[in-house]
């Protein structure tokens, strides 16, 4: 929930009502309404709902998040590694889809690419059972489809991390659901194997090499740090997209390499003991104009 805390706060304060109320209404002690108020914490949607009721207002006026339940949608939150937020970034940028758009196509794509996953395995056990019936086949060849056809069977489509698991893995056969994205993908954007019983996410694969390209102007270094997850897109100031900003686009992306970017930080906590040694610092990191 987010609760409308200043809201909050203006509603009691017209109509001279006070925080001990809240307190009395909630069954909450005063000192975690006061944190309500300020806005360092936040109740819990039953106690939004029981003040709404109390001061006879909507509690969608208190939470715009309690309108989108309303209207048939929840709020959702999960904690994303930084290339797979990354990507949603470039996404966005790229074709104009929200992250939220994209959460929506999720469960979609998911399912479409477990089928294909599935019917890949499928048709290679059969292409090999074809070729077997010609020519000798590599035994580690009949293992490998023979395990991904088990895979596909019992519905374990990113592999297992069984006592067989490692074993598997060496013989080529990887995370299945990682291979079917890969072979979908022509196999140019993968960046790593994913592992056997691990989700595959923005760290396995390049979202979109050309729009990556594009924001960086081709420096390689810069786009593989921001598809492994190095460098954080979404602090970097959305004026900063635009073509014509390219320059500074490239020198905030530089700017925040690591290790440029903690020494930078370093610098900065160090000005306030020594500013002579600071400064000192500060010239031999960065070129004369690049401090950023």
């Amino acid at each position: 929930m987010a609760l409308d805390h200043k809201l909050l706060k203006e509603t009691l304060k017209s109509r001279k009502l006070t925080q001990s109320l809240i307190e009395d209404w909630t069954g909450k002690n005063i000192r975690t309404v006061r944190r309500w108020l300020s806005g360092q914490n936040q109740p819990g949607e039953e106690d939004i709902r029981t003040i709404a009721s109390k001061l006879n207002i909507e509690p969608e006026k208190l939470d715009p998040r309690l309108e989108e339940q309303s209207a048939g949608k929840i709020q959702v939150s999960a904690r994303l590694s930084v290339a797979s937020h990354n990507a949603y970034q470039i996404l966005k940028n790229r074709y104009g889809v929200s992250q939220t758009e994209v959460i929506e196509l999720a469960p979609i794509m998911f399912a479409a690419i477990a089928k294909f996953s599935d019917t890949l395995a499928r048709q290679e056990a059969s292409e090999l059972e074809k070729v077997s019936q010609r020519y000798p086949i590599d035994p580690s060849s009949v293992q490998h489809v023979a395990v991904e056809l088990a895979f596909a069977e019992s519905g374990l489509i990113f592999g297992t991390d069984s006592e067989t698991g490692d074993y598997l893995d060496c013989i080529g056969v990887g995370n299945p659901f990682a291979n079917c994205i890969d072979y979908l993908a022509g196999g140019s954007s993968r960046t790593r194997v994913t592992p056997l019983g691990e989700c595959p996410g923005g760290k396995d694969f390049v979202v979109d090499e050309t729009a990556l390209l594009e924001l960086t102007s081709g420096d390689k270094e810069l786009a593989t740090a921001i598809a492994d997850g190095k460098i954080r897109l979404d602090l970097m100031h959305k004026d900063l997209w635009n073509e014509n900003r390219t320059d500074e686009r490239l020198k905030w992306l530089k700017d925040n390499l690591p290790p440029k970017a903690d020494m930078k930080k370093f610098i900065e906590r160090f000005k306030d003991r020594d500013p002579k040694a600071a400064a000192t610092f500060e010239n031999l990191l960065f070129e004369e104009g690049d401090e950023g």
